[in-house]
């Protein structure tokens, strides 16, 4: 009977060990499972947190272009269409300024949002991001980043216009052009490098058919380097393969050097990557 009886425990005690580790082994394929399924729903919340893409609208049968900014996109639009018009070949262009006033503003105006949705833009230029002169104060992006992901949303390529520099004050120009660039950052837009195209310019030309008198807002010399430096980044022509010139007001061997400074400044800042 004592022999009985030890071997029955020893039976016991197999089984109970068999047990344990079968028990063991389900724990851990159940581990692998729960580790398994969070890295996929972390893979999947991270890949619905991206923003999209940005429209690459280039090389179009026709353009329509949208513009929404504060007065230094006053005057804009009389140079900006006869440059679009002259790189974009025979496409048909239109541009308009939808509304004016600082983008934390605009996004309120629900006249502005609703002609956005309907007017099947191809392009929207956005200027009006408010910013701190001296550096000493930090304004919110959320208005101009929300313009960026509307357009997208509805297929329009979206471009940062930072303002240039005030007469005398390059680095505001490259101060304002950062601000945007991080702006992109977060939410992916084109950026015109309007500032450092200014920089370059009135270094080589000097700054006086840049600004009106009041030493802030564009002249003819100015409107031509915003227009050229958004017309490359519109229509995907190199604006300095053309020399013929556009405009009354502006030499054409002013426009030729503008646009050589215009390319070459977009060749060394892509500004929709």
């Amino acid at each position: 009977m004592k022999i009985v009886r030890l071997v029955m425990q020893k039976v016991i005690l197999v089984f109970m060990l068999f047990s344990l580790l079968a028990c063991g082994s389900s724990s851990d394929n159940e581990k692998q499972i729960v580790a398994t399924s969070s890295v996929k729903q972390t893979t999947q919340t991270s890949q619905e947190k991206l923003p999209p893409p940005i429209p690459i609208n280039q090389y179009l049968a026709s353009y329509k272009v949208a513009l929404i900014g504060n007065s230094h996109s006053y005057g804009i639009l009389e140079t900006l269409r006869p440059v679009l018009e002259h790189y974009s070949g025979n496409s048909n262009v239109e541009v308009r300024a939808l509304a004016f006033g600082y983008t934390d503003e605009l996004i309120k105006d629900s006249k502005l949002i609703d002609e956005l949705n309907s007017g099947q833009w191809s392009h929207l230029i956005i200027q009006g991001q408010k910013y701190s002169q001296s550096g000493n104060y930090v304004y919110s992006t959320n208005a101009t980043e929300q313009f960026i992901s509307i357009a997208k949303s509805l297929n329009i390529m979206p471009i940062l216009f930072p303002e240039h520099p005030q007469k005398g004050d390059p680095l505001e120009g490259e101060r304002v052009y950062e601000l945007h660039k991080s702006i992109a950052q977060n939410q992916p837009s084109c950026v015109a490098p309007i500032g450092l195209v200014w920089n370059k310019a009135i270094a080589k030309l000097g700054s006086q058919y840049f600004y009106s008198s009041d030493g802030n807002h564009a002249a003819a010399y100015g409107f031509m380097s915003t227009s050229l430096t958004l017309a490359q980044i519109i229509t995907g022509e190199i604006v300095d393969s053309d020399e013929q010139q556009i405009i009354n007001s502006v030499p054409s061997d002013v426009q030729a050097e503008l646009a050589r400074i215009v390319s070459q400044t977009l060749a060394e800042n892509a500004p929709c990557n």
